[in-house]
């Protein structure tokens, strides 16, 4: 507290440029599909396009389900999904019922296609636990 006011220090974080992300995708993407059965691998493979189709489908579905926590006001307060996937994991983060715990994970990392690949994890698990 200074002077009645809370203050803190922040430490700014810049995503990877373009080319080191082109370079990761390409790495991941390389090679022969996973196993069906290793979910994490499938995910890892997929390319970025792909995982943020993976998130917009999902809430496609969870929009035609009338999911409570994807109803309109949600979409009235928070937009319609974004299509650009450097913001699609902050908007997913916003709207999703998980705990603030998991949605920090976005915040120190520093690849777009990283934060989809969380994002894709938390559907996962979203998807396991309905069935």
């Amino acid at each position: 507290m200074r002077d009645g006011y809370t203050v803190g220090r922040i430490q700014r974080i810049d995503d990877v440029s373009l080319p080191e992300e082109e370079a990761l995708e390409a790495r991941e993407t390389a090679g022969a599909p996973p196993a069906a059965d290793d979910a994490v691998e499938q995910l890892n493979h997929m390319s970025t396009q792909r995982l943020l189709e993976k998130g917009l489908d999902f809430i496609t579905q969870a929009t035609a389900r009338s999911e409570s926590w994807v109803h309109a006001g949600v979409l009235s307060a928070y937009g319609q999904p974004p299509t650009d996937p450097a913001i699609f994991p902050y908007w997913l983060a916003s709207v999703l019922p998980i705990n603030q715990e998991q949605k920090y994970l976005l915040l120190p990392t520093t690849s777009v296609r990283e934060r989809l690949k969380i994002t894709a994890r938390w559907i996962q698990a979203l998807e396991a636990s309905r069935w």
